[in-house]
């Protein structure tokens, strides 16, 4: 047994599997540790895992059953130890909540007037956003219908690849100027993300994801659709499907419903649109498809900045002082922004804590405020963005004062430059 362990296990398993099983532990403190240090560790692990697995099933089939069961029992070690590390999880995250002293110590500012963003309303100016929104309501009317097994789909939107091909500019700022649509940056490539309208609110929340889990509708689903100007695709796991064939789609059984994940090139651009329903059919992709065709065909037929403001939402555009509205509590909040940058660009925020100047997290709160926002020559014309985001800093009702300013970067160079900046009372996210 001795000379079976120093042979077998050390040599080959026994410094992978502590590693496996510290990186198990690591990435289970992530309530403790930066969010990208606890995705390695979670990395490494399931690595870890694969490698047991594919070493153990290798040495049954050479028929050496040592080192496969040596393999087979650090897999099960690995698996058997997600129990205790659930449990760091659980009492990590209770642990976090307490070590999070940022505003123990901190009072509301004298003299400085604070809004509240549990009160505080919209722009005078801001519309009432009652709908209808025809994309979606197009999306959920498919439901109505009885799904098949069929799974066949025509992925073709031929006038957005026109679009990008002969009129860049103008779909760039159809995209920048309409509140339906989330145009935005991650990692240097550029995406516009479909938002719906939803209690009176074009929301962004869950990165475009839009379901009806938890609510009393008569069928289930999960969709998303996006836009890849830069020709990228964000997500994972998506299968690239020509355009312009029709095709059956490959379907993946998930929890409950049935999933499908496809993504095509129109003309430079890409297409992402991930659909979960109870049938195979793909009612709301199709939809989806149609309903773009007919928005992006009306604004190819009069190809011109006059013709394409007319497409526009009612209320895109209005007129007044620019504005930022801050809604929401317990650290997670969504802004709206009203202004007129004169030039292409895209909007982010920048937040500290008045009192000390401590800027608020700073390592996120860029990417997830960031939006191009339309424009024109008018100053006095006001465009829209909005965004979710969390100020992790504090706890549940832990008040304090936050300022929070407005920049722009200009899309074609030039230095960034605040637009405006308000006060604000906010507690932060209790992890």
């Amino acid at each position: 047994m001795k000379t079976f362990f120093r042979s077998i296990a050390w040599r080959f398993y026994l410094m992978p599997l502590l590693i496996s099983l510290s990186a198990l532990f690591g990435s289970a403190a992530v309530a403790l540790i930066p969010i990208w240090l606890a995705a390695t560790f979670a990395l490494v692990f399931g690595l870890s895992l694969i490698f047991f697995l594919v070493s153990a099933i290798r040495w049954f089939i050479q028929k050496k059953v040592k080192r496969g069961l040596a393999a087979l029992g650090c897999l099960l070690c690995c698996l058997l130890a997600l129990v205790p590390a659930v449990m760091v999880i659980f009492f990590g995250s209770m642990l976090a909540e307490d070590l999070d002293d940022f505003a123990d110590e901190l009072t509301l500012p004298e003299n400085v007037a604070l809004l509240d963003p549990t009160s505080q309303p919209p722009h005078p100016s801001e519309p009432e956003w009652n709908g209808p929104d025809t994309f979606q309501a197009a999306l959920i009317a498919t439901l109505k219908t009885t799904g098949t097994s069929d799974a066949s789909f025509l992925p073709s939107i031929p006038a957005l690849g026109i679009l990008h091909r002969d009129y860049p500019e103008l779909l760039e700022w159809y995209l920048s100027a309409s509140p339906a649509w989330w145009r935005h940056r991650i990692n240097g490539n550029e995406f516009a993300t479909r938002r719906w309208l939803l209690k009176g609110e074009w929301q962004t929340r869950n990165q475009g994801y839009f379901s009806s889990f938890g609510r009393n509708v008569s069928q289930n689903y999960q969709t998303r659709t996006r836009i890849g100007l830069s020709g990228k695709t964000w997500g994972w796991g998506a299968n690239k499907v020509p355009s312009g064939k029709e095709l059956i789609l490959p379907i993946k059984q998930g929890y409950k419903l049935k999933e499908s994940y496809v993504v095509w090139q129109e003309q430079g651009v890409t297409v992402e649109i991930m659909e979960q329903a109870e049938t195979e059919e793909r009612r709301m992709s199709k939809a989806t498809v149609r309903e773009l065709q007919v928005e992006f065909e009306a604004l190819l037929k009069d190809p011109t900045r006059e013709a394409a403001r007319a497409l526009l939402p009612e209320g895109a555009i209005i007129r007044g002082e620019p504005s930022i509205s801050l809604a929401g509590g317990s650290g997670r909040y969504t802004a709206v922004i009203r202004c007129n940058p004169v030039e292409p660009g895209n909007l982010y925020l920048k937040a500290y804590e008045i009192t000390g100047e401590v800027p608020l997290s700073k390592s996120r709160l860029k990417q997830s405020s960031s939006e191009f926002i339309g424009w024109s020559d008018d100053p006095d014309e006001l465009f829209r963005a909005s965004f979710d985001f969390p100020i992790y800093e504090g706890d549940w009702n832990q008040y304090y004062g936050a300022r929070f300013e407005v920049w722009f970067s200009p899309e074609h160079g030039g230095s960034d430059r605040k637009l405006m900046e308000s006060n604000w009372k906010i507690d932060g996210w209790s992890r």
